[in-house]
């Protein structure tokens, strides 16, 4: 049914007296939107963020000098992906702080046991920094909708309104 509209909407564009440099479709209108992702390009930082994750994972789980293939494969995944290390480390962190072992036995053996809440957090701090607004705000001034005044305003308005109609009276009646 697409093809369908943006056929006509082609014909209509077509016909109009436009030149084909003028002319714009409707599908081109469309508010594309894009997460930005910062990524490390630079192969060696790349690197030093795997191993300074890694090396924290393997302090916080108090054994092993590594971690294993895929938990190695995750970590690096998630440096590829952009999420920041200071994000992941504290997520590693607190990761560890709140798990509660059910018997002597139990304990975070894998890094994958971390990684869903990495990108659950990762995913929370993308949603707060969107919230953000675009517009430029100074510091202090407080962001006000056009049209707004405040309480002292409008009574400063009232006041001078109230003038305006008393001078008008006065002229009136030929004071």
């Amino acid at each position: 049914m697409s093809d369908h509209i943006d056929f006509l909407v082609d014909d209509q564009t077509n016909m109009s007296d436009q030149t084909p440099s003028d002319q714009t479709k409707v599908s081109d209108l469309k508010d594309i939107t894009k997460d930005l992702v910062v990524v490390v390009v630079d192969e060696q930082e790349q690197i030093r963020l795997i191993n300074e994750i890694e090396s924290h994972f393997v302090q916080r789980r108090g054994k092993g000098l590594a971690v294993s293939p895929s938990d190695f494969q995750e970590i690096q995944q998630l440096v590829a992906a952009g999420v920041p290390s200071p994000l992941i480390k504290t997520c590693i962190d607190r990761a560890f702080d709140e798990y509660r072992p059910r018997h002597s036995r139990d304990e975070i053996r894998s890094f994958s046991f971390c990684v869903p809440r990495i990108y659950d957090a990762w995913e929370k701090s993308k949603a707060i920094t969107a919230a953000v607004p675009h517009v430029a705000v100074a510091l202090g001034s407080g962001y006000q909708p056009a049209g707004y005044k405040s309480k002292q305003q409008r009574e400063l308005d009232e006041l001078e309104r109230l003038r305006e109609e008393e001078l008008k009276r006065e002229q009136a009646s030929g004071h």
